[in-house]
């Protein structure tokens, strides 16, 4: 057994345009332009509790326009705009709790 191959215990993994694709705590998707479109944490137990998903939407440009962050629990989520998109871009931060009222 290699202990150093991509992979293997927690070391990260690439796809062969070399986009990383994660490890074991953590999965990355990209889209065709090899932007990140998706990362899904599931740590082990003993790692910690950051278990969630963040999507990015891009915009015609190739800019990301929308950044959406997601508890495990599907509560607390937080979506950043990014406004201005010349120079300085601003991210505008919105958190909304899903609880039922």
């Amino acid at each position: 057994m290699r202990p150093h191959r991509p992979g293997h215990q927690g070391l990260p993994e690439y796809d062969q345009n070399g986009n990383s694709l994660g490890n074991s705590d953590r999965s990355i998707s990209v889209d065709a332009f090899n932007r990140v479109s998706r990362i899904d944490s599931h740590p082990a137990v003993t790692q910690g509790n950051d278990q969630g998903t963040v999507d990015s939407v891009y915009g015609s440009g190739g800019a990301r326009v929308v950044q959406i962050a997601a508890g495990s629990d599907g509560n607390g989520n937080a979506r950043t705009a990014y406004v201005g998109l010349g120079r300085p871009v601003r991210a505008i931060t919105s958190a909304r709790n899903t609880e039922p009222a």
